[in-house]
């Protein structure tokens, strides 16, 4: 399969999106719940349509926004993170181990699951408007005014189903989500899968489940069996 080509075409039917090339077709949402009435805004087909831009600006190189980029960027490496968060968490299932130590003290793996909780099942966040993007630490907006989407705001209303939605987003004009420091996460990814490795690499009963469940016996030639150890 030729990347470039599948790339080329995946781009022509996704701008299909855009009839116009401008406004996407998440517009007709946005133009029935208006209709006529002056000084109102809709979020439900603004938010899809700023979603798709985020695509065909920064997936398909169509603009050089580097807001998108900014956070088509975060949100991509934050959802690969949760890949290996979610295959730890899947050890942890396998192992039979309580929720309660599922993620065993990893600080880290549960900031990434929040995020991608956050991303994955937005909740009321789809109903409010006009989203600002920043970095963690940066002094760019009034906190004060703000309703301030990071670390502590996921941990209340994003660490499961049983949380207290955020019906404060709902119609909130001035909301910012505040992502984390990529290169914190990734140093405490690093030391949190260690961790992890070193847990089971050195409990035989985790060691013998494993074996369970992810070896398989075969017979190599000489030669295989002479080739180096990848």
């Amino acid at each position: 399969m030729d990347l470039k080509i599948v790339h080329e075409r995946c781009k022509e039917e996704f701008l299909k999106l855009f009839p116009n090339g401008i406004e996407s077709i998440a517009c007709d949402i946005w133009d029935v719940c208006v209709a006529d009435a002056r000084e109102t805004e809709n979020c439900i087909g603004e938010n899809f349509n700023q979603f798709f831009h985020l695509i065909k600006d920064c997936w398909f190189n169509e603009n050089n926004n580097m807001v998108s980029m900014d956070r088509f960027y975060a949100e991509t490496y934050l959802m690969w993170l949760y890949r290996i968060v979610a295959q730890v968490n899947t050890i942890f299932y396998s192992l039979e181990m309580s929720d309660k130590t599922k993620l065993w003290g990893l600080k880290t793996f549960q900031e990434i699951r929040l995020w991608a909780n956050f991303l994955k099942h937005p909740k009321e966040f789809l109903h409010s408007y006009w989203h600002q993007w920043i970095w963690e630490g940066d002094d760019l907006v009034n906190r004060d005014t703000s309703t301030i989407i990071d670390k502590k705001y996921l941990e209340k209303h994003y660490s499961s189903d049983k949380d207290e939605r955020p019906i404060t987003l709902t119609k909130n004009m001035e909301v910012v989500i505040e992502y984390p420091n990529l290169i914190r996460l990734t140093t405490g990814l690093v030391e949190d899968f260690k961790s992890f490795k070193s847990f089971l690499c050195s409990d035989p009963q985790a060691i013998e489940k494993l074996r369970e469940h992810g070896n398989l016996s075969y017979k190599i030639s000489e030669e295989d069996a002479e080739a180096p150890r990848p």
